[in-house]
């Protein structure tokens, strides 16, 4: 993001927030974002009819909302994006920081959450979603964050994969509203 961040992205790529006077930009994550949840609630119901159903209410209109808010909190939600040189959105990373829970003496620190991590297929295996994933772990430890969590679907062995590779471990399953993982990753200080 800066020419000092130790998590640069690779060749031919730059990281940065997403542009929050870029209706288009913000348009192309609901997208993606969209088809991420819709696909995979197809894999695990067997239609779209089927998912359709399930989340009658979700919507590009709803989503967008949703992230239109969360932008207007660059304290506490992140969004950012890996870019070509040529300025076309490879992938996304959104997640946020949350603040202490005064009701668990276990989460006295903030925590941090990984909503959402994308990358277009026609750049994967080229180090963006690495670069994504170690730039949120630095965003967030750098905020006070003792434990960064994720929720994965247990048929998402290529972000399972990313997130164990980078700290994560697996320490719940659930199978409601869908079977997912529960992914945590303990920070730095924490583990030492």
């Amino acid at each position: 993001m800066s020419q000092g961040d130790p998590f640069e992205a690779p060749h031919g790529y730059s990281l940065r927030r997403l542009q929050i006077d870029s209706p288009g930009e913000l348009d192309l994550i609901v997208s993606s974002s969209m088809k991420t949840v819709l696909d995979t609630i197809v894999e695990l119901e067997g239609s779209e009819e089927r998912a359709r159903q399930l989340i009658p209410n979700f919507s590009h209109a709803q989503m967008r909302a949703m992230y239109a808010r969360d932008l207007e909190r660059p304290d506490s939600h992140q969004f950012v994006v890996a870019a070509t040189e040529a300025g076309e959105i490879a992938g996304h990373a959104i997640y946020f920081l949350r603040p202490p829970d005064p009701h668990a003496p276990t989460q006295a620190a903030p925590s941090g959450y990984l909503f959402t991590l994308y990358v277009d297929p026609s750049h994967r295996k080229r180090g963006v979603a690495s670069s994504l994933m170690n730039h949120m772990i630095s965003w967030l430890e750098a905020r006070g964050a003792a434990l960064i969590e994720a929720h994965t679907h247990v048929t998402n062995a290529p972000l399972i994969g990313l997130e164990t590779r980078h700290g994560f471990a697996i320490v719940s399953k659930h199978e409601k509203p869908w079977p997912h993982f529960l992914l945590q990753r303990t920070t730095a200080e924490r583990r030492s």
